[in-house]
């Protein structure tokens, strides 16, 4: 996967936090075909904390007031945020 999604730089839906290095991005749609939607961003730190079971990534569903059917994986770049895997 090599997609980079030319987005501004979001903040995390929980904690507010702008999500500056890794992190969450809900999705509607398939693979390759994804919308983002980047009002539920997530942080790593929440992702893994506060959202989804302790100490494991969130699923999609766990991530409140989006239609998400994929999490994007996302890593922070120059150019926006490269989607590094997805959970469906």
């Amino acid at each position: 996967m090599d997609e980079v999604l030319a987005l501004p730089a979001v903040s995390c839906s929980n904690c507010g936090e702008e999500v500056n290095d890794g992190g969450y991005i809900p999705a509607a749609g398939a693979d390759g075909d994804a919308d983002p939607r980047p009002d539920g961003a997530l942080c790593t730190r929440c992702g893994f904390s506060e959202v989804g079971f302790a100490g494991c990534a969130p699923e999609p569903g766990d991530v409140e007031a989006v239609d998400a059917d994929v999490l994007l994986h996302v890593q922070r770049e120059e150019e926006g945020y490269r989607v590094l895997g997805t959970k469906d």
